[in-house]
């Protein structure tokens, strides 16, 4: 069957046209249930998510793409304040899963299985769940409170969330084998890359990820008067706009390409 291109580039593959038309239509439950289906943050991916449905969209072929990521943040918002109903779980199926990690992957395998009758249990060392989507994006992109109702609906199918509990050192990965049909391991990727230059590893060097974690967690390091940013990505952007509000005076972004071949989103 033809698959619209907005559906065939979204990751999730998540049905775009289907919740497009009825929020047109001003069915939006109905559309916030169908972002659901695939994808359990809608109110994070209306914020943040890199689109790659609007740049395959063929209402760009005759002026500009449908703004999609804005109507899912418009739908889940909508879906917010009109107190949605949570969907149906199916009856328990007496089977228990543990995950390790409450990032986007593990939450995500903890909402689709309590929805299918498993307890589950998830695992994070980290003070708050999120994963990178808590520690690695500044708040001014993404509100606490957005991210918050995301992980209070998966909460709210069941699924119970454990902060601060280290695997190998609070539970040993035996234990929960022991006590689990399953364990679904979802530690993420939150590693900065390395440049592999000398010096890197020097007093006043920080990688980004560890830059915006230490300040998503209320420890922000002192950056001075001058920051250098190296890189082109998000991430890279994240940090410098960080810098300039923690009080630095003159950041420079240092990329290696020309500025159309910059990954971070224009």
């Amino acid at each position: 069957p033809f698959v619209s291109p907005c559906r065939n580039a979204c990751p999730a593959g998540v049905d775009v046209p289907g919740y497009v038309a009825l929020a047109g239509q001003g069915e939006y439950e109905a559309a916030y249930r169908i972002i659901r289906r695939d994808n359990p943050f809608p109110s994070v991916c209306g914020r943040i998510c890199t689109h790659p449905c609007q740049e395959a969209c063929n209402r760009g072929d005759y002026d500009e793409p449908v703004a999609i990521r804005d109507i899912k943040r418009f739908i889940s918002d909508k879906a917010f304040n009109s107190k949605i109903k949570q969907e149906s779980a199916w009856g328990s199926n007496n089977k228990k899963v543990a995950i390790i990690g409450a990032g986007p992957s593990g939450l995500s395998c903890a909402y689709y299985l309590a929805l299918s009758g498993y307890t589950v249990d998830v695992y994070d060392s980290a003070p708050v769940a999120g994963g990178t989507l808590a520690l690695g994006i500044p708040k001014y992109r993404l509100p606490e409170d957005a991210l918050a109702r995301d992980i209070k609906v998966i909460e709210d199918a069941g699924v119970n969330i454990h902060l601060s509990t280290e695997i190998g050192r609070d539970i040993t990965l035996d234990e929960l084998r022991e006590k689990n049909d399953a364990v679904y391991i979802a530690t993420g990727t939150q590693f900065s890359r390395k440049a592999g230059v000398k010096g890197e590893e020097l007093p006043g060097v920080i990688h980004g990820l560890d830059f915006l974690h230490e300040v998503n967690l209320g420890n922000a390091p002192s950056v001075g008067k001058k920051v250098i940013v190296i890189g082109g990505g998000n991430t890279a952007m994240d940090a410098a706009r960080t810098a300039v509000r923690l009080g630095a005076d003159e950041v420079t972004v240092l990329y290696r390409r020309r500025e159309v071949d910059m990954p971070a989103d224009r």
